[in-house]
């Protein structure tokens, strides 16, 4: 193994180096196919397999070029960086909320959600955002919903069934108490189940897409603006959020307990 500068670092300096290390990692590659995927000079290529060779981030079999398990380390933290670009770029809403609201382990996995649009109410309709969360949600069946706040729209539109499941701020949770009539009627789902989680950001798991609302940096609520991505890389990222935080949540009969 080789010496020197830290290896991601040693890659990152050289483009030749980064786009040979990920033509390798995307499959067993020949000395001649790697040549045809990297965009330089054969020379360029050829020094960069040997100085990635010298730093044990390829080998040479009989197969071809192959990654080591730290070029697979590499090549998995160049990928995220390119996501992390394409999450950043054309838009200022990861400038303006603030992610430090998700659990670290969820954050860092942000650029899962890559391919997101981020849906901005037009100023002719201020409410454009509410309607459209209350639209996605109300067409899905099995879906799993944070909400820090309470909205009407939001509240009518989430399905009653077995399969869904709602997470309720603490907050809202204590509010709905004082207005219901009686305990039997603070409960308004006969087979959706609900916890109640001290929470700031909203999540909507729906069966086509997900649905992700962060405070402003100030800590206010943005009803103006969502991110709305359809990939199943998403979803997958919010059902695991959504799964960390139900399990993290108060169950409602130790709500109930509580406030007795």
């Amino acid at each position: 193994m080789g010496s020197g500068r830290p290896h991601v670092q040693f890659v990152l300096d050289s483009a030749v180096r980064s786009e040979t290390l990920r033509a390798v990692a995307r499959s067993d590659a020949s000395t001649e196919d790697v040549l045809a995927k990297v965009t330089a000079s054969d020379s360029a290529v050829y020094n960069a397999l040997k100085t990635l060779e010298r730093r044990g981030l390829v080998r040479s079999t009989k197969n071809g070029w192959q990654a080591t398990g730290s070029g697979w380390l590499v090549a998995d933290l160049l990928q995220q960086r390119e996501q992390a670009d394409v999450l950043l770029s054309g838009t200022d809403y990861w400038e303006t909320h603030d992610t430090s609201v998700l659990p670290r382990r969820f954050r860092t996995r942000l650029v899962e959600l890559a391919d997101a649009e981020i849906f901005e109410a037009p100023e002719t309709s201020p409410h454009g955002v509410v309607e459209e969360v209350a639209r996605r949600v109300g067409r899905s069946t099995g879906v799993d919903v944070i909400s820090p706040i309470f909205v009407k729209d939001y509240d009518s539109s989430m399905p009653d069934e077995d399969d869904a499941r709602l997470i309720v701020d603490w907050a809202v949770a204590e509010q709905a108490l004082e207005r219901a009539p009686t305990l039997d009627e603070f409960d308004q789902y006969d087979r959706t189940e609900f916890r109640v989680l001290d929470v700031s950001f909203a999540l909507a798991v729906c069966d086509d897409c997900l649905l992700l609302s962060l405070p402003t940096l100030d800590g206010r609520y943005d009803a103006r603006t969502e991110v709305i991505d359809e990939s199943e890389t998403a979803q997958a990222w919010g059902q695991q959020l959504f799964d960390h935080c139900w399990e993290q949540a108060t169950t409602k009969t130790e709500f109930l307990d509580d406030h007795a």
